[in-house]
């Protein structure tokens, strides 16, 4: 008996429940006059029927579909919302992917791609200077650093050294060709000192590559091209020993632009203080 009385005060709770939310999507506007008739006469005949015979594989279904769709009343405008935010979270995932993917490309391309051209054509070059000459060199280097990489001033470091360490690739180009040359390396390694006007090394090339140009233009005797290069060297050596003023190789790399000015006193005034530095320095002797 309790048991029934259990029962029974369930499914009446469940026809308060159902009287309660039809009554509410009414109000609201969720479900027109005529379905509201339908559903209230559909569960009041499913309670009638309950009273005489007991429940049935057809009834229950039907009473859960009916069931299902006052739940989806209730909640639809809850369940729109909640699919329209979905969505829009969706897209939204669907856009930072995409522009992430897109960055990340940017970024590859920019950072990693171009800068491996650059090396390859940097390599590219060296081998053209060695097999073809300086001009064909020259050329191949022009490409790599046409891709303009974060890496450009070692590749442009490379190609200063190259021609002021190898003064002799210049002597079989046509004079005015082995100036556009020289004034080329000297226009990178300008470029190399913007980075850091205070970076020795970068001082130290420049001044080695613009004394070069120096003693061409005095082997051509042109007096105005000669002292344009030579004191470019000049203050070039002066930043580089102002940065490393301990450092005794610059001192002979001075002492050079000395004697190409014609300045003897002054090249062995600094090789005698380049010895002071370190007397056992090898080179001193």
């Amino acid at each position: 008996m309790f048991l029934l009385l259990n029962f029974t005060s369930f499914l009446l709770s469940i026809f308060v429940a159902v009287s309660y939310y039809l009554i509410k999507n009414f109000k609201n506007k969720n479900i027109d006059l005529n379905n509201f008739i339908l559903l209230i006469c559909l569960f009041v005949a499913y309670f009638i029927q309950n009273l005489a015979v007991f429940d049935s594989l057809v009834t229950y279904i039907s009473l859960m579909v009916a069931l299902g769709y006052i739940y989806y009343l209730t909640h639809k405008k809850t369940t729109e919302e909640k699919n329209k935010k979905e969505i829009l979270t969706s897209s939204l995932a669907g856009y930072v992917l995409l522009m992430t993917l897109i960055l990340i490309l940017i970024v590859t391309y920019q950072f990693n791609i171009k800068p491996l051209k650059m090396l390859q054509q940097t390599i590219n070059g060296h081998i053209a200077i060695n097999r073809e000459g300086l001009a064909a060199g020259i050329e191949a280097y022009k490409k790599a650093l046409s891709y303009n990489t974060i890496l450009d001033r070692d590749s442009r470091a490379t190609l200063v050294r190259l021609i002021s360490s190898n003064e002799s690739y210049l002597n079989n180009i046509e004079q005015g060709k082995a100036f556009d040359i020289l004034d080329y390396g000297i226009e990178l390694a300008k470029k190399n000192i913007q980075y850091n006007p205070k970076d020795s090394l970068a001082q130290m090339q420049f001044a080695l590559i613009a004394n070069i140009a120096a003693q061409r233009a005095q082997s051509a005797q042109n007096t105005e091209k000669f002292y344009y290069y030579s004191d470019q060297a000049l203050t070039a050596i002066d930043q580089s020993i102002k940065a490393s003023p301990r450092r005794i190789p610059i001192y002979f790399h001075k002492a050079q632009i000395y004697l190409t000015r014609g300045e003897n006193d002054q090249a062995i005034s600094t090789l005698k203080y380049a010895i002071t530095l370190n007397e056992d320095y090898y080179d001193s002797t």
